[in-house]
């Protein structure tokens, strides 16, 4: 990790403020990527015109401060830079930490979770530090500071100006900028794929409890159907053995009654009309002779 102290950009610039009468522009792109780290650049530019009253270069300004350690090219490479009437330093970021970032602005980027949140502000502090008088604020009129943070995924919040999952923040004049946000630490498509996921895991459950609820009412069904057909045969069963066992017992009745319905008839045989009828009286001896005579 870098020993670069933590300062702000406005101490950066200080010097070179003060001796430009607020001429210079800092201008800082940066992208943060899912494996928290910064990789962009961070433009200073001097107004040629000052420059030229003041008959000095770029690299003089920079010597100008270079000795408080504040200075971004002690800790990104640098190349030059000039544009739209500014000359100075293009600094190049490569897979700089979060820790970089707080060290050489006033920005806090925070990883929690799969969220980065963001904290921080432009603004030209360390003035007092400095002992400079406090009205050579005035002399910020055309400080100009910017910074954009693309992040790896939506921006869910912040105060910035936002464009894609790019926020911008910018400061003119020496106003003090706040900076907040809270944005994604995936990427859309990561988001995307993980919504899929989820959607299509949601439908496979879905899906299944459909089956589930489906074999459940499919037993249900077997099992009732197959107390239906055991009450049935149960019943069946009954009558069957109650029709058997009215037969067995008309068979066994006429049986039983026909032996009481004839021993009477032999019983009563010498007393009744038919038992007469039947059996001849004998014949007395007095006829036998009175017949034959």
């Amino acid at each position: 990790m870098k020993t670069t102290p933590r300062v702000g950009f406005g101490v950066i610039l200080l010097a070179v403020v003060l001796a430009l009468t607020g001429c210079v522009r800092m201008e800082a792109d940066l992208t943060l990527s899912a494996d928290d780290t910064l990789s962009g650049q961070i433009i200073v530019g001097y107004s040629d015109s000052v420059m030229e009253e003041l008959d000095t270069t770029p690299d003089e300004m920079l010597e100008a401060f270079a000795d408080g350690e504040t200075n971004l090219s002690k800790s990104f490479p640098t190349e030059p830079y000039a544009k739209d009437g500014y000359t100075g330093y293009r600094h190049l970021v490569e897979d700089a930490s979060l820790e970089d970032l707080a060290e050489i602005a006033q920005v806090e980027i925070e990883r929690q979770g799969d969220e980065f949140v963001l904290t921080g502000e432009l603004s030209h502090q360390g003035l007092e530090d400095l002992g400079t008088d406090p009205e050579s604020a005035e002399m910020f009129g055309d400080l100009y500071y910017r910074m954009a943070i693309t992040f790896p995924g939506p921006v869910s919040e912040t105060n910035g100006a936002v464009e894609g999952t790019t926020v911008t923040w910018e400061s003119t004049g020496g106003e003090v900028a706040t900076m907040d946000a809270v944005a994604s630490a995936l990427s859309q498509e990561e988001l995307d794929a993980i919504a899929q996921a989820e959607a299509e895991a949601k439908a496979e459950a879905e899906r299944q409890a459909l089956i589930d609820q489906a074999e459940a009412e499919r037993q249900t069904l077997i099992n009732n159907v197959t107390i239906g057909v055991a009450i049935t045969v149960g019943v069946l069963v009954l009558l069957g053995l109650g029709v058997f066992a009215g037969r067995l017992l008309a068979r066994r009745e006429p049986e039983t009654e026909a032996p009481t319905r004839s021993a009477p008839a032999a019983a009563s045989g010498g007393d009744g009309p038919s038992g007469a009828a039947d059996v001849e009286p004998p014949i007395a001896a007095a006829d036998v002779s009175a017949k034959d005579g």
